[in-house]
């Protein structure tokens, strides 16, 4: 009787379907100016293209452009323009967003590490608590204090949080591979800012545009694009 059990367990084992494999990740673009532009529009996809071919490789050489050189590579017009409103918004960035975290990682060790290049910005807190000058390190946490493994960075000067791309995309921390990205408001179709902020880069300012547009019933994935490197 346990045996001819048996043998039905197993045979409606065998017959149960297969587990659905796991959706693999989309190959990421090996530059970081393709992957720059085309995550924060698809319509600069050709115009990446034609920058990286012409030898700008890196978001740190894209932040040295001038509106006047984007017509040298034989961009449409309506591109350059929006090209240049991006160029504008890059040099004042100085906000990095990081995942691919081990949750155990401190913010200080965060600091250490992506300060081999830079200086990590530090903010006043108000009397009364421990640390009176912590560093501008964002941690992103679930509902009972733990870390996802995301947070943002941000540097003294913008060339820094250029360069870290290059520097830190791919590299290992504590075990685990990670992922490095500028933060940047998107645009609409109009080429116009999402949220009504003249730069990007102050953590504050973004948080506080996020907070008025979700008031306003739009919700935060509309107003901030993280650019994945």
């Amino acid at each position: 009787m346990s045996e001819s059990k048996n043998e039905a367990v197993s045979a409606a084992e065998a017959e149960a379907p297969a587990a659905p494999p796991e959706p693999e990740e989309p190959a990421e673009d090996p530059n970081e100016v393709v992957r720059f532009l085309t995550h924060l529009s698809p319509t600069y996809a050709e115009a990446a293209k034609a920058l990286v071919a012409a030898g700008v490789e890196t978001v740190a050489d894209l932040a040295g452009l001038e509106y006047r050189d984007l017509g040298s590579y034989g961009l449409p017009q309506d591109i350059r323009d929006k090209l240049g409103r991006v160029l504008d918004k890059l040099r004042v960035n100085g906000t990095v967003f990081i995942s691919g975290l081990n949750p155990a990682t401190t913010e200080a060790e965060i600091a250490e590490y992506f300060g081999q290049i830079g200086i990590v910005k530090k903010m006043k807190q108000k009397r009364g608590y421990p640390d009176q000058w912590p560093y501008k390190i964002k941690m992103y946490r679930d509902d009972s204090g733990k870390s996802k493994g995301e947070c943002v960075l941000t540097y003294e000067e913008p060339n820094s949080a250029h360069a870290s791309i290059s520097f830190f995309h791919g590299t290992e921390l504590a075990g685990r591979k990670l992922k490095v990205s500028m933060v940047s408001y998107g645009e609409d179709e109009e080429g116009g800012n999402q949220g009504g902020a003249e730069e990007t880069g102050g953590i504050g300012r973004i948080e506080t545009a996020m907070r008025h547009r979700q008031e306003e019933g739009v919700a935060g994935s509309q107003l901030l694009i993280r650019i994945t490197q």
